[in-house]
This record gives C-alpha cells, sequence and structure tokens, in this order.
C-alpha cells in the first residue's frame, strides 16, 4: 500500500509539473500572429527594357516598414498576407525618393527547435502580390512583386524576436508617349532584402 501511495504521489507531481510548462509551450506555438518589422532593402539595381533594348542603373539603400499577419494551418506550414511600403532611390538622382507599396499573400515554411526556456523557429518564407508605386516625377503605376525570405525567430512566451534575410523584385509597365509615339516600358527592380521585427501570438 505505501509503494502504490507513492507511486501515485510522484505522478501526481510528475502531472503538476507538466501542467505548470504547458501554457508557455502552447502560448509559443499559438496559431494567428501579428508581425511588425524594419525593412531594408541593400542596394541592387532597376533595368527597363523597351523595344528589347536594356538599360540598368544601382539603387540607393531602401527604407520601410511592414506589417504581417499569418495563421498555422498545419505544424510545418503557415499562410497569411502582408503589406510593406517604402521608399527607393536610384544612384547619382537629385529628385525626392520613389515610393512602393506591397499588398501580398505569404506562405512560410518552418521548423521550430526546442531549446529548453525558449524556442527556435528556422523558415523560408514567400511573398507574392501587387505593388503600387508612387514615382516622385511620374504617374502612379500598378505591378507585381515576389521574392524569398530566410528567418530565425526566437519564440518566448507570448511574442517573438525574428531577423529575415533575402531578396525582392518588383517590377512594373509604364506607357509614355513621346513626339507622338507611345512607347512601353518593363521595369524591374532587384535588391537584397533584410528584415528585422517582432511577433506577438494569439
Amino acid at each position: 500500500m505505501k509503494a502504490f501511495t507513492t507511486r501515485v504521489g510522484a505522478l501526481a507531481l510528475v502531472a503538476l509539473g507538466l501542467s505548470s510548462l504547458a501554457p508557455a509551450s502552447a502560448a509559443a506555438e499559438d496559431k494567428t500572429r501579428v508581425s511588425l518589422y524594419f525593412a531594408l532593402g541593400a542596394g541592387g539595381q532597376s533595368t527597363a527594357r523597351v523595344e528589347g533594348r536594356s538599360t540598368s542603373g544601382g539603387l540607393d539603400p531602401t527604407l520601410g516598414a511592414g506589417l504581417r499577419l499569418e495563421y498555422l494551418v498545419l505544424e510545418y506550414l503557415a499562410i497569411g498576407g502582408m503589406f510593406e511600403m517604402g521608399g527607393y532611390k536610384y544612384d547619382g538622382r537629385s529628385r525626392e525618393a520613389d515610393l512602393y507599396f506591397d499588398f501580398d499573400a505569404w506562405v512560410k515554411g518552418r521548423y521550430v527547435f526546442d531549446l529548453g526556456s525558449l524556442k527556435l523557429e528556422a523558415y523560408l518564407g514567400l511573398p507574392f502580390g501587387l505593388t503600387a508605386f508612387r514615382p516622385d516625377r511620374a504617374d502612379n503605376e500598378v505591378g507585381f512583386n515576389t521574392g524569398l525570405l530566410g528567418g530565425a525567430s526566437l519564440l518566448f512566451d507570448r511574442f517573438a524576436l525574428f531577423a529575415e534575410l533575402g531578396w525582392r523584385r518588383r517590377q512594373f509597365r509604364r506607357s509614355e508617349s513621346i513626339f507622338g509615339i507611345d512607347i512601353v516600358a518593363r521595369v524591374f527592380t532587384n535588391q537584397l532584402a533584410m528584415h528585422f521585427g517582432a511577433t506577438v501570438f494569439f
């Protein structure tokens, strides 16, 4: 009887210990997440193609910010949407910065490493969607964007801190009339992207 009581007591202590750890573990895996981040585009270049000809120019570093909402649909997969805005300038140009506004879908593959008191999430994300361009000295344009972002996120109880590194591409078509001749240019920008931000779990 004494041995049985001892075993029951030990099981009760283990159950109590697990129950005290459960909220922190569950919080780190909550399915709905909202992230706010700072976006830095490191240089890169812009390419314009007109009737088979291409001209390229460098870009100054791009500064911006973004907001992302995602939902864990599977243990290793999250989907959602994101909004990002920023300004960019061409090397050697004196005009004000051109602006972009991204409206994207977001797909993320993830894997979580348990580090004891916290967790580390490694992931690869794919943003893709529409971009609204607001050039300083031209008409507004609408185009497309995509990219590939690899990141790491430290998961705490109700929030996370993350950093991402990858590539972003944006493109649009610009139509102009010069001496009565309509010219259509395809403009592409490619940049190294770095994001730093924080996530809140719900």
